[in-house]
């Protein structure tokens, strides 16, 4: 088991250094990743040599990555599938997270927004009758 320095390169980041050993597994860089770059574990993308790294219990050495190479890692952005998955699971855990609560008739506040959203409509009614009923009249030339 030979303890070395695995160099990871990150486009807008730069690089760094992870030690590791032969046996460090490919899920374990991912973890030293986001601890260094706060890049999600499951958000890397991670390739060697123009290859997608994606044996995450494998061994550096079993993925071949020696002493003397460098990992590259790009940050997966979300798919509009994976944010409706991420929501549907929030749902599924905290079903009243996403819910309004429900009005209570009998709070006065309750009521006093009722009230004021009704006037709001009345004069909003009222404004647009007067204006409805105007007739324009050609000026004299």
């Amino acid at each position: 088991m030979a303890n070395f320095k695995l160099t990871v390169f990150y486009s807008t980041l730069g690089g760094c250094t992870l030690p590791v050993n032969t046996n460090t597994t490919l899920r374990e860089v991912t973890v030293q990743l986001e601890q260094r770059l706060r890049i999600p574990s499951q958000e890397q993308s991670l390739t060697h040599f123009g290859r997608a790294l994606t044996e995450l219990d494998q061994s550096l050495r079993q993925l071949g990555i020696t002493q003397d190479t460098t990992i590259f890692v790009t940050r997966r952005t979300a798919s509009g599938d994976d944010v409706i998955m991420r929501m549907l699971n929030v749902l599924r855990q905290q079903p009243q997270a996403m819910m309004p609560p429900q009005p209570n008739e009998d709070d006065p506040e309750f009521q006093r927004r009722m009230l004021e959203a009704i006037e709001q409509r009345n004069i909003a009614e009222r404004t647009s009758n007067k204006e409805s009923n105007t007739t324009l009249r050609p000026s004299a030339a």
